[in-house]
């Protein structure tokens, strides 16, 4: 029913994110209005993708991120509040209002599909008719590999074809049953040290940045998508550097 529909795709989207988790960071931190405006227009880039999920997401993460970071003073509520005025001023935005409005017509036309919305029937697929024996639960099928999947497996291309049916689409379920448990677990296992790893205030964006990585991936292939394994090597190495350093007292007026 998706034939022909377009959305734009983002190269380099894992470093889009990073930087503006960092920016709202340090304008949190600084209440510097070049790091907002930075992140804004970072914003209004995941806007005009169009990706329901990876912009709620966005947006959740980002409220949990200002709670963390904010000491509900009475400066802090006049930020809260000119941040909400922001936002509605932003929504009025022909590109902004028009992304939200086909938003919400695409969850309103998928709900009404019920069990023949193609994420159910990607899901019904992969789990009762792609594995072929009780290894595929522990290891995975195995990822595709250009051509030879058609040559290899001739019912997964016939479904790939005919009726796009792929396993990205069910996010970190698709990666289970096609990559493995084993390697679920392995990647799992840094995202959730890095979201639970005790940074200093400037410095939490990182975990933030993990923790909107996990919670925007059970609907698509953010976690896991080409190339994003470069900034997760990236993201890892700052944390790890900061683990290693001696502790020293978090100066939160200086720009680090």
């Amino acid at each position: 029913t998706a034939k022909g529909e377009r959305q734009f795709e983002i190269l380099g989207h894992g470093f889009l994110m990073l930087g503006y988790f960092l920016a709202l960071n340090r304008y949190l931190i600084n209440r510097k209005v070049v790091y907002a405006g930075i992140a804004l227009l970072l914003l209004l880039v995941q806007f005009k993708c169009g990706f329901r999920t990876l912009i709620g997401v966005a947006i959740l993460v980002t409220f949990i991120m200002v709670v963390r970071l904010i000491k509900m003073t009475p400066r802090d509520f006049a930020l809260i509040f000119a941040l909400m005025i922001v936002a509605a001023g932003l929504s009025q935005y022909r590109a902004v209002s028009y992304t939200i409005e086909k938003m919400i017509t695409k969850t309103q036309e998928n709900v009404k599909q019920g069990d023949d919305y193609v994420r159910n029937i990607e899901m019904e697929y992969f789990y009762k008719v792609y594995p072929r024996n009780m290894s595929y639960y522990v290891i995975g099928g195995g990822k595709a590999a250009g051509r030879n999947l058609y040559k290899y497996d001739y019912n997964m291309a016939n479904a790939h074809l005919n009726f796009n049916i792929v396993w990205v689409d069910i996010g970190l379920l698709g990666f289970y049953i096609v990559v493995g448990g084993i390697a679920l677990l392995g990647m799992l296992w840094w995202v959730f040290k890095a979201i639970f790893t005790r940074l200093p205030r400037s410095m939490v964006y990182l975990s933030f940045y993990f923790l909107y990585l996990f919670l925007a991936s059970f609907t698509n292939e953010e976690i896991f998508r080409d190339g994003i394994f470069s900034v997760h090597a990236i993201a890892l190495y700052l944390i790890d550097l900061r683990v290693k350093e001696p502790p020293v007292p978090d100066n939160t007026n200086r720009q680090q």
